[in-house]
C-alpha cells in the first residue's frame, strides 16, 4: 500500500509540473513518425536494391557525424539562459556556426567531387553536396527544436518530427516509383524531407515570439552580443564537440567499418536491421530525454536543485 501511495504521489507531481503531458506529446509524435518509417520499409526494400540502401546507410552515417560539428553544440546552450533576450543571440550564434561550417564543408565537397568512392563499393563522395545540405538542414532543425523546447512548445517539436519521418518515407517511395529504384531517390527524398521540416520549424520559431530587441539598432551591437554569447558558452565547442564526435563515431562505426570489408548489399541489410532494432531506444531518448533536459536547464537557470527530478525520472 505504501508503494502505491508513493507512486501516485510522484505521478501527481509529474502531471503538475507538466512532465507527463510533455513526454506524452513528444512520444505521440515520435511513435507516429517511427511507425510510418517502419511501415514504409517493406515498400522501400522492394523499390530499391540492398546495394542502394547500403549507400544510403553510409550517407546517413557520414551526415550524423558531420552534424556534431555543424553548430559547435551551441544549440544545446539555448536552453540554459534565464532570459529569452540571452537565449536568442545564442540561437543566432548556433545558426552562424552552422552556416560557416556548411560553407567549409561545401568547399571540401567541391574538391572531392569526382574523386571516386570511400571504399570502391559505395560512391558516397558523388553525393557530397547532398551530405553538406543534409548536415546544414539537420543542424538548423536541431536549433529550432532547442528553441521550441525552451518555450515548452513540445507539440511543435513533435510535429517537426512527424513531418521529417513521414516526409522521408513518402518522398523516398515516390522517387523510387518515378525513377525506377535509383539510389538517388533515397538521398533526395531524405534531404527534401529535412528541408520541409526545417522550413516548418523556422515558421514555428517565428510564431513562438522570437525576440529581436537584443539586436539593438545597429549591426555592431548585434555582433557584440553574439561575440559575448560565443565566449560565455565556449565550453560547448571545446568540450562537448569532441565528446559528441567520439559518441557519434562509436554509433556509426559499424556501418562505416562494414562498408570497408563487406559489399554494399550487406551494409544495406545491416542498415535495415539497425533501423528496426533502434526504434524503441530512439522513442525513449527522443521523447523523455528532450523534456527532461528542458526541465533540468530551467531549474538550473533559476538556481533550483535537479536532484529531485533526476530521482523521480530514474
Amino acid at each position: 500500500m505504501r508503494v502505491r501511495e508513493i507512486l501516485n504521489k510522484q505521478l501527481h507531481r509529474f502531471q503538475r509540473e507538466g512532465l507527463a503531458r510533455h513526454i506524452f506529446q513528444l512520444a505521440t509524435g515520435t511513435v507516429f513518425g517511427q511507425a510510418a518509417a517502419l511501415l514504409a520499409l517493406p515498400v522501400i526494400s522492394r523499390l530499391y536494391r540492398p546495394e542502394d540502401y547500403g549507400e544510403f546507410v553510409i550517407f546517413s552515417a557520414v551526415v550524423q557525424i558531420g552534424v556534431v560539428l555543424a553548430a559547435g553544440r551551441y544549440d544545446l546552450a539555448i536552453l540554459l539562459p534565464k532570459r529569452d533576450a540571452v537565449a536568442a543571440p545564442t540561437a543566432v550564434t548556433a545558426v552562424g556556426m552552422t552556416i560557416l561550417t556548411s560553407v567549409l564543408l561545401g568547399l571540401l565537397a567541391i574538391s572531392l567531387m569526382g574523386t571516386g568512392s570511400i571504399d570502391g563499393n559505395l560512391p558516397v563522395i558523388e553525393y557530397a553536396y547532398l551530405i553538406v545540405f543534409a548536415i546544414f538542414a539537420i543542424s538548423l532543425s536541431r536549433i529550432f527544436q532547442s528553441w521550441l523546447t525552451r518555450r515548452k512548445r513540445f507539440k511543435n517539436v513533435a510535429w517537426m518530427r512527424i513531418q521529417q519521418l513521414v516526409g522521408a518515407a513518402v518522398l523516398q517511395i515516390f522517387f523510387g516509383v518515378v525513377w525506377g529504384g535509383s539510389a538517388s531517390g533515397l538521398f533526395i527524398g531524405f534531404v527534401l524531407s529535412l528541408a520541409i521540416a526545417g522550413f516548418a520549424g523556422a515558421l514555428m520559431v517565428y510564431r513562438s515570439g522570437f525576440p529581436l530587441e537584443w539586436a539593438g539598432s545597429s549591426w555592431s551591437i548585434s555582433c557584440k552580443k553574439i561575440t559575448e554569447v560565443a565566449k560565455r558558452y565556449r565550453q560547448f565547442p571545446v568540450f562537448t564537440v569532441p565528446a559528441g564526435l567520439l559518441n557519434s563515431f562509436a554509433m556509426q562505426s559499424l556501418p562505416l567499418v562494414s562498408a570497408i570489408f563487406f559489399p554494399a548489399a550487406a551494409v544495406g541489410h545491416l542498415g535495415m536491421a539497425q533501423r528496426v532494432g533502434n526504434a524503441p531506444t530512439q522513442l525513449l531518448a527522443q521523447s523523455i530525454g528532450q523534456v527532461v533536459i528542458q526541465h533540468l536547464a530551467e531549474n538550473l537557470s533559476h538556481g533550483r536543485s535537479n536532484v529531485d527530478i533526476v530521482v523521480r525520472i530514474v
